[in-house]
Order: C-alpha cells, then sequence, then structure tokens
C-alpha cells in the first residue's frame, strides 16, 4: 500500500517539474524573443521572471539582459552591479558571451575604469564577432585615456575606414600623431578631415591643433585662421576654450600686428599664476600702447610685473611701466616709487640712462609732492637739476598748504624753499611773496614787509606775475601798522600800475582815501572817496560813508547830510545805512535842524532795529526834545529808551535824563513813582557800592588779568544782578573772560545769559560765541538755535553771512536736507560773499542733493567746485560729480571726469583713490570685469594711507572674483 502511494505521489512530482521545466523554458524563450527585438521588454519582466522561476538555469542570462537595459537607459553602475551577479560567465550562450563582455566593457569605460574596461574589450577582440570592430574602436579609446598612444593607435586605425567609425577614429589618430609630435601626419589627416567632414563636431579639437602648429611654425595667419575656429566653436557648445590656446590666439595677432584683436583674447585668458599669465599681461599692455590706450597699458604692465617669474619679461614690464607714468604722471605717487624699484631692482638695467634722463623731468611734472621730494630725499648724489626740483617740490607742498589755509605750513615750506636756493630763482621769488601773505593773514606785519622787501630785491622780481599783488600786499601790511603815510605812497603805486576793472582797484582807492583821511587830508580823501562813488561795484557804500563823514570834519554839514541820504537811498541794505541815517542825524543837530535830526533817527530805529546804533538813537531823540523843550515828547522817549533797551548804558544815561527833565517841570513825584516801577525791567538806581564793586573788576579786565576780572565780575552779576546798573556790560566782560581764558563751558554759560537779554548791545557777539562754542564741541542743534538767532538780530551783512553760514553747516552735519538746502539758497543769493563761501554753499547743496538722490541737481552744483582738486572740498567734488553721472547712468562721462581727476594737480590722494575704485564700478557696469580687477590691483599696490581705503579695494576683488566664479559655473551648467 505504502509503495503504490510512494509512485503515485513520484509520478505526481514528476509530472510537476516536467510541467515547470516546460513553462520555465517557454517563458525564458519568449522574454529572450523579447528581449533581442525589445518589444516592450523592462526590467520589471526581467525581474518578474526571476521571482516565477527562482531556479530557472538562465539566472545569468537574466542578468546579462538586465545590465544591458541599464547601460541602454546609461545606468551604468547599475549596470555593472546586473552584471557582477552573473556567476559564471563561461556558462552563458555563445551569444550571450561576447554581449557580456562588451556591455560589461562599455559600462565600465562609462565610468572611467579603464583598465578594467579594457581586458573586456581586449578579450572580444581574440575572436570576430559582432562585437569585435566595436569592442577594437572602444579598446583604443581606453589605451588613449591611459595614455598608452601606441598601442591605442592600432586599435583606431584598425576601425578607421570601418563606416560606423570612418568619422570620429581618425580624430583620434590625429591626436596621437599630435601627442607624439609628428605634426606632418597631423597637418595631412587633420586637413583631409576638414574637407571630408566640413561640419564634424569633432573639428574644434583639429582646428585647436592645427592653430598650435601653425603658430609654432610662425605661420601666424594660419594660426589665427584655425585657433578663432576653435574658439567659435567651443563657445558654440557653451564651453570655455583652453587658456593656452587663447594666449596664442592674442598672440598670433600681436605678431600680425592686429592689436585690438589680439587685445580681445589676451583679455580672455583666465588669471593663473604662471607664465602664461604673466607673458599674456606683458603684450597687453604692448598692444594697448600700440591702440594708444596708455591707462590701460600701465595696468597690464603693472599686472605682468606682479608675477615676478621671468627675470627678464618682469624687467621689460616693469620698464614700460615706468615709462608710461612719467608720460602721464601720477597723483598717487606710482611713477617715482616705479622708477626707484626699478633702479633698485636692475642697477645693471640696459634702459639705465633712459630712466635717469626721465627720472628729473618726472619729479618735476609729479602731482604727489610729497612722495616726490621724499623719493628725490634718496638719491645720495643729486645733480643741479635735481636740487632745482627739490626747491619746486617744497614750493608747490607750501601752494597746497595756503590753498588750505594752514597759512604757518606754508611759511614753513617757503621758508625751506627760500633756505634751499643758492642762486636766484622764480621759485626763491614767488616763495617770498607767498610767505609774506601767509605772515599777512597771521597778521604777523613785520614778517610781511620784510619778505615783500626781499621778493623786490629778486632780480626777476619786475616780470613775477604777482609782482603787482605784493604792491597791493604791502600797502595793506603798512596800513595796519599805521604807517599811513607809506601806505599811502604805496597804494598810489598799486594804482598806477592795476587793472581798473577789478574789484581790488576800487578796494586800494578806498585804503588810499583812508591814509589820507588817518592823515587828516581830509580834502584829498573827499577826492578819492568820490572817485569811487562814481563806480558800481564792492565798496562804493563804503567810500559814500567815508566821504560823508569827511565832509562832517571839514564843517560841510549839508553836504555830508546829502551824501549820507545818498548812500541810504541807493543802498538801503548796506552795512553802513543805518550808521549814514545816525550821521545825517547828527549833521542835522549841528545845523540845529532838530525835526530834521528826529526824523533821521526814527527812521533809523524803524528800519534798524537791531542796529547798535538804534539804542543811541532813541535817546538822542529824547535829548532833541528836551533841547526844543518839548517835555513830554522828551519823557516819552526816554521811557522808551529806558524800557526798550533796559539795562544798558543807554538806559541808564536815560533814566538820568528823564529824571532832570522832571526836575526842570517840577514833576519830581512823577519821577519818584516812575523809578519805583523799574524792578519790573531788573533796573534800579546805582548805589555807592554797586558801582565800587563794578569799577574795580572792570579795571582788571582793562589790565587784561582776565582770571581776577572773571573772578570780581561773578561776584558783581551775584551781588547786583539783576538790577544793578553794569549788569550788562558785566555780564559782557565776564563772558568775554572765560573766553579768554579758554574756559569755555564758563564762557558758554555767560554769553547764553547774556544773549537772553533783550535789547543789549552784545547780543549779537552773544549769540555768535555760543553758535561757535558750541559747534566746535559738536552740539549742533544748540549751535543751530544761536546761529539763528544771530540771523535774525544781524545788524551788518558780514554778521549775516556768518550766521548763514554756521546754518548751513549745522543742518548739513545734522543732515537736515531741506533746511541745508534753504540755507545753501539764502546764502547763494549774495553776490558779495567770497568765493569760498559760494563754493562751501554749493558743496553742501550738492550733497544734500546726492542724498536725496537728485543726482542731476547735484551734478550742476558739484561742477564749478571740481574744477580746483588741491583742497580736500574740491577734490570731494571731483570724485562725487563722477559719481553722480555714473548714478545718472553716463558711464562715459563718469569715467571722463575719473580720467580728468588723475590728470590734474591734487594732493588729496583719498578723494582720487575713491574715483579710481569709481572706474572699477564703471568697468563693471560695461561687463569688462577683466579691466575693473587691473585698475583695483593697481591701486593696492599703490595705495599706502591709513584709512578704508585698502578694506574698499579687497571687498571689491571679493566681489569680482564672486562675480568669476559665477560665471563659470553658469558655464558649467549650460
Amino acid at each position: 500500500m505504502r509503495k503504490r502511494i510512494f509512485i503515485a505521489v513520484v509520478c505526481v512530482l514528476g509530472s510537476l517539474c516536467y510541467t515547470y521545466a516546460q513553462n520555465y523554458e517557454a517563458d525564458f524563450r519568449a522574454v529572450q524573443q523579447q528581449f533581442e527585438e525589445r518589444l516592450k521588454i523592462t526590467a520589471d519582466n526581467l525581474k518578474e521572471y526571476v521571482e516565477t522561476y527562482p531556479y530557472t538555469p538562465y539566472i545569468d542570462e537574466i542578468h546579462v539582459m538586465q545590465g544591458v537595459l541599464q547601460v541602454e537607459k546609461k545606468k551604468y553602475k547599475q549596470a555593472i552591479k546586473a552584471f557582477d551577479k552573473v556567476g559564471n560567465p563561461k556558462n552563458l550562450s555563445r551569444s550571450s558571451l561576447p554581449m557580456y563582455k562588451f556591455y560589461m566593457g562599455y559600462a565600465l569605460l562609462q565610468t572611467k575604469e579603464y583598465k578594467k574596461a579594457l581586458t573586456y574589450f581586449l578579450d572580444i577582440t581574440k575572436k570576430e564577432n559582432i562585437y569585435t570592430p566595436h569592442a577594437k574602436y572602444y579598446a583604443g579609446y581606453c589605451l588613449y585615456s591611459l595614455g598608452e598612444f601606441p598601442k591605442a593607435m592600432a586599435q583606431f586605425l584598425a576601425v578607421e575606414h570601418l563606416g560606423g567609425y570612418k568619422q570620429i577614429a581618425p580624430y583620434y589618430i590625429v591626436q596621437i600623431y599630435y601627442a607624439q609630435n609628428a605634426y606632418d601626419e597631423v597637418y595631412t589627416r587633420a586637413n583631409n578631415l576638414l574637407k571630408e567632414f566640413p561640419n564634424s563636431p569633432h573639428n574644434e579639437e583639429l582646428h585647436r591643433m592645427l592653430g598650435e602648429i601653425y603658430y609654432q611654425d610662425s605661420a601666424y595667419n594660419d594660426a589665427i585662421q584655425h585657433l578663432a575656429a576653435y574658439r567659435t566653436m567651443r563657445m558654440e557648445q557653451k564651453q570655455e576654450p583652453l587658456r593656452n590656446d587663447l594666449y596664442l590666439l592674442g598672440m598670433a595677432n600681436y605678431m600680425v600686428n592686429q592689436y585690438d584683436d589680439a587685445i580681445m583674447y589676451l583679455k580672455e585668458v583666465k588669471e593663473q599664476n604662471d607664465s602664461i599669465s604673466e607673458s599674456a599681461y606683458l603684450h597687453l599692455g604692448h598692444s594697448y600702447l600700440r591702440v594708444k590706450d596708455e591707462e590701460k597699458a600701465k595696468l597690464s604692465y603693472a599686472a605682468a610685473m606682479r608675477f615676478n617669474l621671468n627675470p627678464q619679461l618682469r624687467e621689460e614690464a616693469m620698464y614700460n611701466y615706468v615709462q608710461i607714468t612719467y608720460l602721464q604722471g601720477s597723483a598717487l605717487g606710482e611713477n617715482i616709487t616705479a622708477f626707484h624699484d626699478f633702479l633698485k631692482q636692475y642697477p645693471n638695467t640696459k634702459y639705465a640712462n633712459k630712466v635717469y634722463t626721465l627720472m628729473a623731468d618726472m619729479y618735476l611734472s609729479s602731482k604727489n609732492y610729497q612722495a616726490a621730494l621724499d623719493a628725490l630725499s634718496e638719491v645720495k648724489t643729486p645733480d643741479e637739476k635735481m636740487q632745482q626740483t627739490k626747491q619746486y617740490l617744497r614750493y608747490q607742498l607750501g601752494m597746497d598748504a595756503f590753498l588750505q589755509g594752514k597759512m604757518q605750513q606754508a611759511v614753513d615750506w617757503m621758508t625751506l624753499v627760500i633756505n634751499h636756493a643758492t642762486e636766484p630763482s622764480p621759485y626763491k621769488t614767488e616763495a617770498y611773496y607767498v610767505r609774506a601773505e601767509s605772515e599777512y593773514r597771521l597778521h604777523q606785519y613785520d614778517e610781511c614787509l620784510k619778505d615783500i622787501a626781499s621778493y623786490e630785491s629778486q632780480k626777476d622780481a619786475t616780470t613775477s606775475p604777482n609782482y603787482t599783488a605784493v604792491i597791493y600786499l604791502k600797502g595793506y601790511a603798512l596800513f595796519n601798522q599805521q604807517q599811513m603815510k607809506n601806505a599811502e605812497y604805496t597804494f598810489r603805486q598799486y594804482l598806477a600800475k592795476a587793472d581798473s576793472t577789478t574789484t581790488t582797484y576800487i578796494d586800494a582807492q578806498n585804503r588810499l582815501g583812508d591814509c589820507l583821511f588817518n592823515n587828516r587830508h581830509f580834502d584829498d580823501a573827499i577826492a578819492v572817496y568820490q572817485r569811487v562813488t562814481e563806480r558800481n561795484g564792492v565798496g562804493v557804500d563804503y567810500a559814500l560813508f567815508q566821504k560823508g563823514y569827511a565832509l562832517g570834519l571839514v564843517h560841510r554839514y549839508p553836504e555830508k547830510i546829502q551824501t549820507m541820504n545818498t548812500l541810504y537811498q541807493r543802498f538801503p541794505h548796506s552795512d553802513y545805512a543805518d550808521d549814514a541815517l545816525y550821521e545825517q542825524a547828527r549833521a542835522n543837530l549841528q545845523l540845529e535842524q532838530y525835526d530834521q535830526a528826529i526824523n533821521s533817527y526814527n527812521q533809523l530805529i524803524k528800519d534798524y532795529p537791531n542796529s547798535n546804533k538804534a539804542a543811541k538813537s532813541t535817546l538822542e531823540v529824547a535829548m532833541a526834545y528836551r533841547t526844543l523843550k518839548q517835555y513830554d515828547k522828551a519823557i516819552d522817549a526816554f521811557k522808551t529808551t529806558i524800557e526798550r533797551y533796559a539795562g544798558s548804558e543807554e538806559a541808564y544815561a536815560a533814566l538820568e535824563g528823564l529824571e532832570q527833565v522832571y526836575v526842570e517841570t517840577n514833576k519830581i513825584e512823577d519821577y519818584l513813582a516812575y523809578s519805583k516801577t523799574l524792578n519790573r525791567i531788573n533796573m534800579q538806581a546805582a548805589t555807592s557800592e554797586d558801582s565800587l564793586v563794578y569799577v574795580t573788576a572792570e579795571l582788571q579786565y582793562m589790565m587784561g588779568n582776565y582770571e581776577q576780572a572773571a573772578a570780581g565780575l561773578t561776584t558783581y552779576l551775584t551781588s547786583f544782578c539783576p538790577g544793578g546798573r553794569y549788569c550788562m556790560t558785566a555780564q559782557y566782560y565776564a563772558a568775554t573772560s572765560f573766553y579768554r581764558l579758554k574756559q569755555y563751558d564758563a564762557a558758554i554759560d555767560q554769553y547764553s545769559a547774556l544773549a537772553e537779554i533783550s535789547g543789549n548791545p552784545y547780543m549779537e557777539e552773544a549769540c555768535m560765541r555760543v553758535a561757535e562754542l558750541t559747534y566746535d564741541k559738536g552740539e549742533y542743534r544748540t549751535a543751530l538755535y544761536y546761529f539763528r538767532n544771530m540771523l535774525n538780530i544781524a545788524s551788518s551783512s558780514a554778521t549775516r553771512t556768518t550766521a548763514q553760514l554756521g546754518i548751513l553747516r549745522c543742518s548739513s552735519l545734522l543732515n537736515d536736507m531741506p533746511a541745508t538746502v534753504e540755507a545753501a539758497n539764502q546764502l547763494l543769493e549774495n553776490n558779495a560773499i567770497t568765493e569760498d563761501i559760494r563754493k562751501e554753499a554749493l558743496y553742501c547743496r550738492a550733497k544734500a542733493h546726492l542724498n536725496d538722490n537728485q543726482y542731476g541737481l547735484a551734478v550742476v552744483d558739484l561742477t564749478p567746485i571740481a574744477k580746483e582738486v588741491r583742497t580736500s572740498m574740491g577734490a570731494e567734488a571731483k570724485y562725487l560729480l563722477a559719481y553722480s553721472y555714473f548714478q545718472l547712468g553716463s558711464v562715459d562721462l563718469a569715467e571722463e571726469e575719473v580720467m580728468s581727476f588723475t590728470k590734474m594737480q591734487t594732493t588729496q590722494q583719498y578723494w582720487l583713490a575713491k574715483s579710481l575704485i569709481l572706474l572699477a564700478d564703471i568697468n563693471i557696469a560695461r561687463n569688462d570685469v577683466f579691466q575693473a580687477k587691473q585698475y583695483l590691483l593697481a591701486l593696492q599696490g599703490s595705495y599706502h594711507q591709513e584709512d578704508d581705503i585698502q578694506g574698499i579695494i579687497t571687498q571689491k576683488l571679493s566681489d569680482i572674483a564672486e562675480l568669476e566664479n559665477n560665471a563659470v559655473e553658469e558655464e558649467e551648467t549650460l
């Protein structure tokens, strides 16, 4: 029974196995058919087959098919994994084994495992099959990649005429010949390939190799043709050409004098620390010189010098750099440094004689006078020309100091010029003049006159361009020393030589009149002043006043009245208009024309309430009414003086006059009643103690004992004020004492208190002092408040101008742009302001416009200031002008401003450096990153001041590096 059951089970199992075998055999043939025909066969189909028949004897065949499918999908690593699952390749079918070897080799090749791949390909080539020719090609490729060129050549030659490889194998053959320096073969084969396959994408390498061969044979035009074609094909494929070939292309163009093309290609050579970059920069410099772009040539030579790989090449670059900096000049002083560095590094250079010849001339044309002087001082045996150059450089440094208002520095420099000269020279002559002018501004009149005498003793003095100006200066120095007779003679001498249309001519006429006036030659003075009054221009109002005043001194009162009235009517805004009304009134009093005098006084009080003559006028009106015995009007006028100018000397004088009027009219009770009300305006009758304490302190003040004066006046103010008769004057003297002791905080307190006392004659000065002192402390809001108060009470155009200038500066420093523009506009409406103030107003207004991004308005204001760049303001204006054009998108105009700046005489290196950095930005805006980088690198090497310039350069270079990296990444992505 058991046996029968066992037999039955075996039969069933056998039947099942037979059926299973039939199925996996049939299914494998079906899969194999689908694979061979690639009919909807997928990795999933093969995976399903393996899952259905895990013990199929065709498992290795399936793994091969899986690998092939992965290769065809370009999934080479997955393909290798599938092939690695093949247990024993020898068990594969005859058709699968070569397929396995080929596809396995191909997958390894794609993953750059050339040695492993080569094993499979060479194994295939041992027997002929469908994969043999392909295996030969790929074996050649592997050998080529491994650098085994002779073996690779054999494989490529075996397939070069086969259809599939006819257009590719020959290219590798050419490259192998090129690597083996078999240039004749390269030439023949490459040209044949170009003719046979003109549109092949592989032609770029043929052009590259032919271009290099032609360049080596000095066939530069042929080299250009092929290297340019190579470059074009690379760029069309969004790939970067090789640096060496770009260099050769640029050099080939340079050799055939095609300098613009040479520049274009040499600029494309990416910088690396190698001889290619060094030589590229050198020849880039040569090319720029040929197209007359000296600035870029200089930058290129500077770039070549930085490498220092080839001594001869660096010497050539440095020599050319020296020559260009000599021709161009340099405000940053790199021309001077270049000369000395060159001679130090190459003392035996073949260019030595030429360099020494240029050096002397270069020092004379240098714009960085200090750098030139420092460098020249290192010359151990300077010749006579170099000694003269030293004198010139010191003179220019003195002029810079003079123009910047640094008078003592100007004196020191001009002293060096004068002491240096062993023989007469124009620099020595002019140095005497500049030193004299500086000494005059320092109020050193004796020294000034001595230098003028030395100036006049020079042989070339009469031909000096400043000869007439020296006479004018001499007149003023004598005038300020009260040498009126000598001053009179000197001003007459000046007027005989000067241009009568200038403002200084009119001014000299007035000073001549003043000399005659001071010498009491009043009629002669009147005649001189009269000549001025017949003209128009600055100083006419002064001449009218002086003429009128002199007429009064010779008792020609009607003429005085007429002249003063002419001044008032013709120049109502003159600083002398209020004085004219006052003197007119006094002349009326001399003629006993009291009503006319009162009218003139009242006109002054009405039109010029802040005049220092206003308080006196109200007092004199009261006195005139008293003279006319119009007591009621006199009483009202005295009270007006007392209450309007409470605490002033005029108020106390009016109180005394009021007392006398009440006594004269027998109304002493009314006076006593009025005097009791004086406390409301902080006034009271003086006591003997009051007077004694004040007079004692005042005496110390008058003697210049300011410490004792300050202590005594403080005691008086504490003990008797408010209400004391001398409170106002004591407050002023105390403030001034502290000011002269340089105890500025105490001075501010006293002046501030004085400024709060209305109607006092010191209010204008008090406001000015507080404004100036708080401005110097950086308390700009407080200073602004007092400058504005000062403007409201200003009694002269000079005070108004000072106040407006203070308001302008404070508003600008507080970044109050609308207020800055308003203050600048007010100043600029005044035609009498100095040129320096006009420039400062334009400068502040321009910066306000820049802050509001109103670059067009800024350009208008900056243009006139930027013409003189020897001052800090002018140099900054020049930079800001270029910056404004840049912001407006006018890059050409911006560049013009920067380049003109580099050619102007300036010692303001900071703003010139900022302009050169801007020049880099301009080139970046033009997509010329290469040129921008060269400007920055050149500046980095030549700028040595300790400020923020080097930090800015470093950041800019970092930004450029990021731009270059981004560009490379974009190319690689494409």
